[in-house]
């Protein structure tokens, strides 16, 4: 379970991390940064779910 959890944590945080990068470049910066903000979290449960 912790596997299939530390897989979706990835894939959260690219896809979370691309949208950014695409909201950095439309000129959104409050938006972009609070993404990434979700992108830490994303990775924190990666790395606490890791085996």
């Amino acid at each position: 379970m912790s596997r299939r959890v530390a897989l979706a944590a990835t894939i959260l945080a690219v896809v979370l991390a691309l949208a950014s990068v695409g909201l950095l470049l439309a000129g959104r910066h409050f938006v972009a940064g609070t993404l990434l903000t979700f992108v830490a979290f994303s990775i924190y449960v990666r790395e606490i779910n890791t085996p």
